[in-house]
């Protein structure tokens, strides 16, 4: 009883040398499982990046300045309006991977209309007031 608890506390140096080997074995492992995860993560990452459409690819048309002036009365310079506009498209965006075709409320009161990317027009809730830029 007393040389298992020996062996116990104060291993043979065969048995530090089988441990050791085994800690080897297993550190490797673990090295090689991380680097193969961190290689999919950036594969399925770069998928993504495909598929998603990123803050740079947004743009805000000129029609859709003009459009927020006539039908929702805003004011401003058209860098202003078009600023205005870009945060209601990244909230939007915010929400999902992608921003496909289709209307979307920018804010409260004007609703816009997506084609490729682009804010093409502004077009005001008529039970609700549209928002002031300024």
């Amino acid at each position: 009883m007393i040389d298992k608890l020996l062996d116990w506390i104060c291993p043979s140096r065969a048995k530090l040398e089988e441990y050791e080997a085994t800690l080897l074995i297993c550190s490797a492992r673990i090295k090689f499982h991380k680097e193969n995860i961190q290689r999919l993560e950036d594969l399925l990452a770069d998928k993504k990046n495909e598929a998603t459409t990123t803050y740079n690819e947004l743009s805000v048309s000129a029609h859709a300045i003009h459009r927020y002036r006539e039908r929702c009365k805003g004011k401003g310079t058209d860098e202003e309006i078009r600023k205005y506009l870009y945060k209601g498209l990244i909230r939007q965006l915010a929400t999902m991977d992608t921003l496909p075709n289709g209307h979307y409320t920018l804010y409260k009161g004007v609703t816009g209309r997506i084609e490729n990317n682009t804010l093409v027009t502004v077009i005001p809730n008529r039970d609700i007031g549209a928002p002031k830029l300024n």
